[in-house]
């Protein structure tokens, strides 16, 4: 391949990550809100399912993740033996930032799901007089 079609595939790779991550960001808020909010109306069998499929839903979001760091680290290898001006600039750093929100973040999600924050007093509104 070409210097030219390497950076095109480094720049999509490069949006694959992102997107994989903020699909996982907007899953685990709205798993997050749904569980605080409406989580002392489910029931158990139900609250398991949501559990599920959240971690379902992470593990393939993790795995396209991973799929996509990895394909930038190669693209970028070959870059740099072509000496190229695109070489080898992956930050390590950024990735483990991003696995490690990824990781803490399900499992803080999976334990709100498991026990959510607000109970039904706390939810009904008070009326006057009651």
């Amino acid at each position: 391949m070409s210097e030219f079609e390497l950076v095109i595939l480094l720049r999509e790779y490069g949006g694959a990550i992102s997107e994989q991550f903020n699909f996982w960001m907007a899953t685990t808020f709205a798993v997050v809100i749904a569980s605080y909010t409406a989580g002392h109306k489910l029931n158990n069998t139900v609250r398991a399912l949501i559990l599920v499929l959240y971690i379902v839903a992470c593990a393939v979001f993790y795995m396209r993740y991973l799929g996509a760091v990895r394909a930038v680290e190669i693209i970028s290898g070959q870059l740099g033996d072509m000496n190229s001006d695109f070489g080898p600039r992956v930050v390590p750093w950024a990735s483990l930032g991003r696995k490690f929100v990824m990781i803490v973040g399900t499992i803080f999600a999976a334990t709100v799901v498991l026990r959510p924050s607000l109970t039904a007093d706390e939810q009904e509104p008070q009326r006057p007089g009651g």
